[in-house]
């Protein structure tokens, strides 16, 4: 029997989302996260046509699980890889840490499990890239960025899809980010707290050497580049003396030039607006002006009953709002959507830890 159709444009279509809902019934009013698909909000027609969710899963569990939200037909659906890669035995693997769409390709970085998980638009499986620690991956022309917390960052050839060279950086990178011909990485040094690095390398493309290491903020984490040769950089903080902020970086001077003291961990950029979340944050900084000109972006008050804020997304055509809460990372998660004038639209329960969201 057929379990799922795609069309021609390449969505998943509701017979896909019908046979996960009917498969998912353990019993009347009981249903099983891992093989459902539910209505959760009436179909819009937009540009893109819809979210793929990344749920990471806790350390040794092998539960990254990938999910899909259509925005045509306003299902969402669990465990998209599972039902359409049967045949993959351990599934995507384990500990998922980042996400990303790239031509006719969608790229999922599973940190424990050594690899790099290459699918087409709809999750089927194309081919998988091992490498050792990888963290995050960025893009240019035909080539993946790496980064891996062995000190390194590696380059392979997205039609070839084999590794063609390895670049050493700062200790333990976690956020990389390109601009024109230079690759930079924030250096966490996660492994040495409380001494954690502050520095981020900057990468020539063309020789694929470091050729700066420069000092920004303490535990740089995840980057943001804006089309006013700025890079954002979340600081992690070190969990002491130093909080978490967000910090500004002139990609042509490279020097800091702001440092705005908010709590992020997560941020998109949406045209001039800076979206950031963290515990018991919802703000927007203006990366024009570097003002925060929004305290909460969330109105209607529900942003008291999110735990831990951890993924964020905001759709360009009707700027609604996709925030992610791992709650006490060790059970199912939400993930959240605001419309623009910040009141929650609806809410759905994930698998463990959702992390990482990326339009189609």
């Amino acid at each position: 029997m057929k379990l799922f159709t795609i069309t021609p444009c390449g969505v998943l279509t509701a017979s896909l989302c019908c046979v996960l809902c009917f498969s998912a019934c353990r019993h009347e009013g009981e249903m099983n996260p891992s093989t459902n698909a539910e209505k959760v909000y009436e179909g819009q027609n937009l540009t893109h046509k819809g979210i793929y969710l990344l749920n990471e899963g806790n350390w040794g569990s092998n539960k990254c699980m990938l999910d899909y939200f259509e925005f045509a037909t306003g299902t969402y659906c669990r465990d998209v890889f599972g039902t359409l890669n049967p045949y993959v035995t351990q599934g995507l693997g384990d500990v998922g840490n980042d996400l990303k769409i790239y031509g006719s390709r969608l790229y999922a970085v599973i940190n424990a499990s050594n690899l790099i998980e290459i699918m087409d638009l709809n999750g089927k499986h194309i081919t998988s890239l091992t490498l050792t620690n990888p963290r995050n991956i960025a893009f240019k022309d035909q080539y993946a960025y790496v980064s891996s917390n062995t000190n390194v960052v590696y380059r392979f050839d997205t039609a070839a899809v084999n590794i063609l060279e390895i670049c050493a950086v700062g200790p333990q990178p976690e956020g990389i980010e390109i601009v024109e011909n230079t690759l930079f990485t924030a250096n966490s040094g996660g492994y040495n707290y409380p001494n954690y690095d502050s520095t981020l390398s900057v990468v020539d493309l063309l020789s694929f050497e470091e050729t700066r290491r420069l000092p920004v903020v303490v535990n740089p984490f995840l980057m943001k580049s804006d089309e006013h040769n700025q890079l954002w950089i979340i600081s992690q903080g070190d969990y002491l003396a130093n909080p978490s902020c967000l910090v500004c970086l002139n990609t042509q001077t490279l020097e800091v030039t702001d440092t705005i003291d908010i709590r992020v961990s997560d941020m998109w950029l949406d045209g001039d607006n800076l979206y950031c979340v963290a515990q018991g944050s919802y703000k927007i900084v203006n990366v024009v002006s570097h003002e925060v000109t929004n305290s909460a972006f969330i109105t209607d008050g529900t942003d008291s009953g999110i735990e831990t804020p951890y993924g964020l997304l905001v759709e360009p055509e009707t700027k609604n709002v996709y925030i992610t809460d791992v709650r006490s990372y060790m059970a199912p998660g939400q993930l959240y959507c605001y419309d623009k004038s910040g009141k929650r639209l609806w809410a759905v329960t994930t698998f463990d830890i959702p992390g990482h969201l990326v339009l189609k």
